[in-house]
């Protein structure tokens, strides 16, 4: 796990020397400093030369990336087993200056309660009514062939269901055994299923006008409309026949 991981923005030549907040040094070339309050709990004195915690350096290269790219760099130190989510969290709490903090603690935290209220919260405010699409049926309760599930939205008319999957890291292969039963339900029933992840949901105009042009297809007569003059919406997935 380094800089490198995400497409080499950082300059891997430059040593990150971690130094006490109030400690005054002048750094050679090549040299950042970064300043911490208790210095001796981020630092891992045991290696060789010492160097900061895993967490802390995770979330300092999270900060310096774009959304998608720190939130690929943290689902990979989890999936990898380096750390987990609730360790993050804490780690983001005792980090008040960390840039973007507010986001990667709200994906972080959420992953780690299993709470996927904060995925929905965002998908229902910054995808479908920004850009006036139809609102869907919320936490549906389903007869299946394989049993009662709750479906996250459904759109009835169209027969779209839109699974919110905040998974983060890991997922071991019985969770996708249930996702697929679930799809497969789905489509027994006459249904399409979109599964978007927090990477979708934080790209809400991408992500507005491929929902978009899926209710299209499937008998909605409406458009969605752009949420504001910077708004990138694109029916760019294959547009409307």
């Amino acid at each position: 796990m380094t800089r490198d991981r995400a497409g080499g923005r950082s300059d891997s030549r430059t040593i990150h020397l971690l130094v006490e907040r109030d400690r005054r040094i002048t750094p050679p070339a090549g040299v950042t400093i970064e300043r911490v309050a208790d210095h001796e709990t981020w630092v891992q004195d045991h290696r060789r030369p010492p160097r900061a915690t895993f967490d802390f350096a995770v979330l300092k290269t999270a900060g310096d990336l774009d959304v998608a790219e720190a939130i690929g760099l943290l689902s990979d130190a989890v999936h990898q087993g380096l750390t987990t989510a609730e360790r993050l969290v804490r780690t983001i709490d005792r980090l008040p200056r960390l840039r973007r903090r507010a986001l990667l603690r709200e994906v972080l935290a959420d992953v780690a309660t299993s709470a996927m209220s904060v995925l929905e919260h965002r998908y229902l405010r910054d995808v479908e009514r920004a850009h006036r699409l139809p609102v869907g049926e919320r936490q549906v309760r389903q007869d299946t062939v394989s049993g009662v599930v709750r479906r996250d939205v459904r759109h009835r008319p169209e027969r779209l269901l839109i699974e919110l999957d905040g998974a983060f890291g890991h997922r071991d292969s019985v969770d996708r055994w249930s996702d697929l039963q679930r799809d497969i339900d789905a489509v027994l029933d006459d249904h399409l299923t979109l599964r978007p992840g927090w990477a979708q949901v934080l790209e809400p105009c991408r992500l507005a006008g491929i929902v978009g042009v899926v209710l299209g297809r499937r008998g909605w007569q409406g458009r969605p409309a752009a949420c504001g003059p910077t708004c990138t919406l694109d029916s760019g997935a294959g547009g409307r026949t």
